[in-house]
């Protein structure tokens, strides 16, 4: 009753409060942060150790129990998995609730790291990673460069879009997939091997000598110093064919002499197909806490912009974007709240037959929803 007699009392007050409700709302709304999942910190780590070559006995003796033993010892593990399967060893690690993911990734980090010395030398290092459905891929970039060499094509994509996407506000990372890496092969000749009487380790512990770049200390020149640095990798398949690697009877005994160098691409350990061709992809990430469909938007501007820049015969195409169903789901929402509206005025006017009572329905129901 208060409300009701205050309202017809003064009814300019109650105009000038209904309009500030009204522009707090609209206010909050352009302020509402807009993304697929709330912000959920999941208490999963997961810990990967690539172990190459290695069976899944050897991965699970070597590697796997000596991870798992370490990792019980943590507080707050709550559960623990792991799958052991050849050259792979993974570990998801469960945490009770109230126990903070950064937390948890950083103690089990560190326990890994005190083992490291007990876990065998050939392995990579172990990949400790908390669980976050925001560090996936929001957008995927397709780059069709069918007028260039694979390696080209990468060295494109990883030195001029993957860097101008990461400067896209909101943006986190970029991963390339699918690119082609050049590397020199060395293809040893067995028979030449036992001609020279060489062994194989002979020839990779030339390749380790003689194939590096390295400081080599200062040269003074009075008033100014110099750095002096030895470079003495080999860039192309001839220099690496002229690396010394056993002196035989005062002869040098030459890469070329008992092994063919040749300049190829390194064996793909991802890939990525577009219309059933292989192809380079990058895949955005956005950082912590930004607006997936701001990040999408000024993704797709900036790849506008590339379409422009690049050379002639190569394109830039978005291939996913997770804003679209967010933007979907929104529209859906809108058009559900203009829809509910209009049919509750309907409703009151078949029910009470009085416009006096539709009207005011009709001005109350936008307000309150909009100051909500």
């Amino acid at each position: 009753m208060f409300l009701s007699n205050l309202s017809i009392k003064q009814p300019v007050f109650a105009t000038m409060m209904m309009v500030a409700l009204a522009v707090l709302g609209v206010s909050s709304y352009r302020q509402l942060r807009v993304d697929q999942f709330p912000d959920i910190d999941f208490p999963v780590v997961t810990v990967t150790t690539r172990y190459a070559g290695a069976p899944p006995e050897t991965v699970e003796r070597d590697v796997t129990r000596k991870i798992e033993e370490v990792i019980n010892t943590v507080e707050g593990v709550r559960h623990v998995e792991s799958t052991s399967q050849e050259s792979l060893s993974n570990i998801v690690v469960i945490f009770r609730l109230e126990v903070p993911s950064q937390v948890a990734a950083q103690d089990v980090r560190s326990k890994v790291a005190a083992i490291r010395a007990d876990l065998p030398r050939e392995i990579e290092e172990p990949l400790v990673l908390r669980l976050d459905p925001t560090e996936m891929p929001v957008v995927s970039v397709a780059v069709n460069a069918e007028g260039l060499t694979p390696v080209a094509a990468s060295n494109l994509a990883d030195k001029v879009v993957k860097r101008r996407l990461e400067t896209v506000a909101g943006v986190g990372s970029v991963n390339l997939v699918g690119e082609a890496n050049r590397e020199i092969q060395v293809v040893v000749d067995r028979p030449r091997l036992e001609a020279y009487r060489i062994s194989l380790a002979e020839v990779v512990a030339g390749l380790q000598r003689e194939n590096v770049d390295a400081p080599a200390g200062s040269a003074d020149r009075g008033a100014t110093e110099a750095l002096v640095r030895v470079a003495a990798r080999g860039r192309t398949a001839a220099q690496i064919g002229r690396i010394p690697v056993k002196q035989v009877n005062g002869a040098a005994i030459l890469v070329r002499d008992v092994a063919t160098a040749a300049d190829r691409i390194e064996q793909p350990r991802n890939l990525a197909m577009l219309d059933t061709r292989p192809a380079l992809a990058l895949d955005v990430q956005k950082q912590s806490g930004a607006n997936t469909v701001e990040v999408a938007d000024g993704v797709r501007a900036a790849v506008a912009r590339l379409n422009t820049e690049l050379p002639p015969g190569v394109s830039l195409s978005i291939i996913r974007d997770d804003s679209t169903f967010i933007r979907e789901s929104i529209e859906d929402v809108q058009v559900t709240l203009v829809l509910g509206a209009l049919l509750t005025v309907l409703i009151v006017y078949i029910f009470l037959n009085s416009w006096r009572s539709t009207v005011i329905t009709g001005l109350t129901l936008p307000i309150s929803v909009i100051s909500a």
